[in-house]
């Protein structure tokens, strides 16, 4: 089913400024890239509607010009995360984390942790091995094991104090 071009021209003329006003007020983007939007929106539809009819243009427009405008805005702000970017800040803190002093704190650390954990009730490493490393909700460990949501938070709960108060009591010469 092929759209004549005078369809697409009439079709075009009367959504145009509709779908501006819509993609500018609902996604909070400026005149220019609203009409971007709109003006990929419109190629994309022409060349799907050479091939196939659709039944509510209209629709179909205003749904991939939202889509357009979230890709828009997902690639905005991914680009302008920072994690995305890279300064003498980090490179100053990757020589950090290459610090012989910390590494040794951090095995430290580790090490203080996985003795706390096998001194723990087998149920409590358990549990809170599912819920941190599992990442088992609550609810599905308890539904597992029998007991109530409340039992399993208690465990969890002790399991992440034992933790902290091994930490806490750390010597700092063990390892």
């Amino acid at each position: 089913m092929e759209i004549s071009n005078h369809k697409l021209s009439q079709l075009y003329l009367e959504h145009k400024e509709e779908l501006l006003r819509h993609v500018s007020l609902k996604f909070a983007l400026e005149r220019v890239q609203a009409e971007d939007i709109v003006q990929q929106a419109f190629a994309k539809y022409t060349s799907i509607a050479r091939d196939q009819a659709i039944g509510n243009p209209r629709a179909y427009l205003f749904k991939m010009a939202s889509n357009q405008a979230l890709d828009l805005l997902r690639r905005q702000q991914h680009s302008a995360h920072p994690c995305n970017h890279t300064s003498a800040a980090e490179d100053s803190d990757d020589d950090q984390l290459n610090d012989p002093a910390r590494i040794h704190t951090a095995r430290q650390a580790l090490h203080t942790m996985q003795k706390a954990m096998q001194a723990m009730p087998e149920k409590r490493r358990h549990f809170l091995q599912l819920s941190r490393f599992e990442h088992m909700s609550n609810v599905d460990i308890a539904k597992g094991a029998g007991i109530s949501e409340a039992a399993v938070r208690k465990h969890i709960s002790r399991a992440l104090l034992d933790i902290k108060h091994a930490m806490d009591n750390q010597p700092l010469e063990e390892y």
